[in-house]
């Protein structure tokens, strides 16, 4: 069965979210990377946006132009069609828009199954480093 967990996300309506950290999540080089992020708002004064936080609640998150790499395939290609090239996970402390999904896994009370499930979505191109051999 799923629920919906509106009282902790609303994925309805998107946000903003600063990357805290990263992990790897593949082997190697492999551009694959689950994030850590907190929501965050923005403050405008005159002509100058600045980030501000907006709950200290850290959530894991996953980049979806990571999400289909594999060791072996990177953004739909052969790993080895980068010749040296690197790809870089998005880097702490830039703010991305993302949505969290809606649902989780729950049992039968209706409880949720695992707090750990609940995660974010962003969009963010990967940047490369290294020389291309």
């Amino acid at each position: 069965m799923m629920a919906i967990r509106a009282n902790i996300y609303n994925s309805g309506t998107g946000g903003l979210y600063e990357i805290v950290d990263s992990t790897r999540v593949l082997p190697s080089n492999g551009p694959k990377w689950l994030y850590y992020v907190r929501s965050v708002v923005i403050q405008i004064e005159g002509v100058n946006p600045s980030p501000l936080p907006g709950t200290n609640d850290v959530i894991a998150a996953y980049n979806v132009w990571e999400l289909d790499n594999t060791v072996s395939t990177w953004f739909g290609l052969p790993s080895s069609e980068y010749k040296g090239l690197e790809f870089n996970p998005a880097p702490a402390g830039t703010i991305v828009f993302g949505h969290a999904p809606a649902e989780e896994m729950v049992d039968a009370s209706l409880t949720p199954a695992n707090l750990s499930q609940i995660f974010l979505l962003f969009n963010y191109p990967n940047q490369l480093s290294g020389e291309c051999t």
